[in-house]
């Protein structure tokens, strides 16, 4: 994890985890951490579904707000609450770069 602007940030393009092990690990690590917005990503099979949640006290960060981020970089289409929000992704080789441009998208919420 990064801590960013005060929130850790679980930031993670994992391997061969459906959409349901997606939101489980998404959901163990929220619960782990005060303070956290996880945000996974999986490659399995010809899917790659995205998950983005928050820890429900971390009210000033939208999931939504960083779904938007992550299919505005990477295509595909994603929604949910302001605390939950999952969808699928289309472009596989920039997921890396969209990961590492969280910290500055965080930062740009702030200011």
């Amino acid at each position: 994890s990064e801590e960013i602007e005060g929130i850790k940030v679980f930031a993670h393009k994992m391997e061969d985890l459906d959409s349901s092990a997606l939101r489980e690990t998404a959901d163990q690590l929220r619960n782990k951490e005060k303070n956290s917005l996880i945000v996974l990503i999986s490659i399995f099979e010809d899917k790659i579904p995205i998950v983005i949640t928050r820890h429900k006290d971390l009210e000033k960060v939208d999931a939504r707000k960083v779904m938007n981020h992550m299919t505005n970089l990477l295509g595909g289409s994603g929604g949910g609450r302001s605390d939950f929000s999952q969808g699928g992704i289309e472009n596989v080789k920039d997921i890396d770069i969209a990961l590492a441009s969280l910290s500055e998208f965080l930062v740009s919420l702030n200011s």
